[in-house]
């Protein structure tokens, strides 16, 4: 599981958001999370179980992505950043992908350990391998996040044109 009592600052495409566990999120409603775009700062209720706080950072997490590639839409619907943080989470953790850091594989070895899999095609496996001119250099997460959201668009992108086809 993440330790996330370890994280103070995370960083998402490229913007460092400060990452503090609070006793109260919010005065006025009650949520388990909470980003500020403005400030830069993400604050987790520091009483919620593991798994919750997991959960609630990919949360927000995904509403800072949102927010950085200009998805409005998307990140004020709470329904569906709820559902995919919750399935994000499922997923990262059948894989045990919380169970080690990312920055232990090589470009090469991720993009190798990934391909074929369900939902990963070449535009994903080409933004990890071409993410650092090398491919044995450590992965930069905030790049690589971003690639793989490409990569994902494009697939989704081409999901619905071949179905209107």
């Amino acid at each position: 599981m993440l330790n996330i009592e370890s994280i103070t600052k995370l960083n998402i495409l490229g913007v460092e958001y400060a990452l503090r566990e609070v006793d109260c999120v919010s005065k006025y409603e009650p949520v388990r999370g909470q980003i500020n775009h403005m400030s830069s700062e993400i604050l987790l209720d520091r009483n919620l179980t593991d798994k919750m706080k997991t959960v609630t950072l990919l949360h927000e997490i995904l509403h800072a992505i949102c927010d950085l590639l200009g998805y409005d839409e998307l990140g004020e619907d709470e329904a569906k950043i709820s559902g995919l943080s919750t399935a994000l989470h499922q997923v990262f953790t059948a894989q045990r992908l919380f169970d080690c850091s990312l920055s232990e594989y090589t470009t090469d070895e991720l993009a190798e350990e990934l391909k074929g899999r369900e939902g990963v095609n070449s535009d994903v496996i080409d933004a990890i391998r071409y993410d650092s001119p090398e491919i044995n250099l450590r992965i930069d997460g905030s790049k690589l996040a971003g690639r793989i959201v490409e990569g994902f668009q494009k697939g989704i992108q081409a999901s619905k044109e071949a179905s209107h086809e």
